[in-house]
């Protein structure tokens, strides 16, 4: 932005003094030089400050950490890097025979504690002092049967599926591993599964003139010579923000790389669904705060000049 500014305004004293013929002496042209040094730096300082702009904004996904819910060794893996999934789409299956075998002596188990009841009930018909013996019955027939459903819930969880659709990275369970819930490595991730955000990684010093519902403008330079109206949505903090795919985002760098960026979530109002954005598409974004509003023209021309100059590829 700041180069863009030098070059307008030596257009501007090429257009004086090269075509319009001004005396080109020694103090007229001292004077150029001090009067668009300070002017230049009085409007960056001013319009960087109350309307801040961002070279670093792309679609960020949140992605999903997938840990195994049981422990247990690793028969089977269905899935591999980078393999798009379905809503409950095997992932990989954990040896069941530990807990089938559980389940075989829990329903060995609550047949006899029902058999101990039916007989306790009967005695009891017949009279004689049976209730305290019903009441035992009855307590091991209750804690048999919810032994034996929560044996086959863990059976259930032997099957791990996709808890939605999505892309599965950085895979590390593999067949014969032994996996348990206390590992702090995910096993995998599913990438995708999470609303999708455009987020823009601004520079601290400006973080008060950026407020929710502000007027943002973004230029992508995969769309030449376009500007795109939105707002403001809200500042990421560390417990709102999602886990950024870095495979899908160059903003992670800024977050996780120390390098101190904030990141502002912005929505995006005008239509892009006739544009070809694929993930990874560089933006830019500009915040319009309500003070000091002619800077913000000024902001508003430089975006739309550097949206032009997207027009320009150099190189491969």
């Amino acid at each position: 932005m700041l180069l863009l500014m030098v070059l307008v305004y030596a257009a501007l004293l090429w257009l004086l003094f090269g075509m319009l013929r001004l005396p080109a002496g020694r103090w007229t042209v001292t004077a150029a030089i001090l009067i668009g040094i300070v002017g230049i730096g009085a409007v960056s300082l001013a319009m960087n400050y109350y309307h801040p702009y961002s070279s670093e904004a792309r679609f960020a996904t949140s992605d999903t950490p997938l840990r195994a819910a049981i422990r247990g060794k690793v028969v089977s893996v269905s899935v591999r890097n980078n393999m798009r999934v379905a809503e409950g789409d095997e992932l990989y299956r954990i040896d069941p025979a530990a807990v089938l075998s559980q389940i075989a002596e829990l329903e060995q188990r609550l047949r006899r504690a029902e058999a101990e009841l039916a007989n306790a009930r009967v005695l009891q018909r017949r009279g004689g002092d049976w209730q305290a013996a019903v009441q035992g019955a009855q307590s091991d027939v209750d804690t048999l049967t919810a032994q034996l459903a929560e044996a086959q819930g863990v059976l259930a969880q032997t099957v791990v599926r996709a808890p939605a659709a999505g892309t599965i990275v950085a895979v590390r369970v593999h067949e014969g591993m032994q996996v348990e819930p206390a590992d702090p490595a995910p096993l995998m991730r599913l990438a995708g599964s999470g609303t999708q955000q455009f987020v823009a990684a601004f520079k601290q010093n400006p973080l008060q003139s950026i407020k929710a519902g502000a007027d943002v403008e973004i230029a992508f330079a995969a769309i030449p010579g376009k500007v795109f109206k939105g707002r403001v949505k809200g500042i990421l903090n560390e417990e709102s923000q999602p886990p950024l795919a870095k495979a899908q985002t160059g903003i992670a760098k800024f977050i996780d790389g120390g390098q101190g960026r904030v990141p502002v979530q912005v929505e995006i109002l005008d239509d892009l669904s006739s544009y070809q954005l694929t993930r990874g598409v560089r933006g830019e974004v500009a915040v319009y705060s309500t003070q000091w509003r002619p800077m913000a023209l000024v902001r508003r021309v430089l975006l739309r000049m550097r949206s032009w100059s997207n027009y320009a590829v150099v190189g491969g």
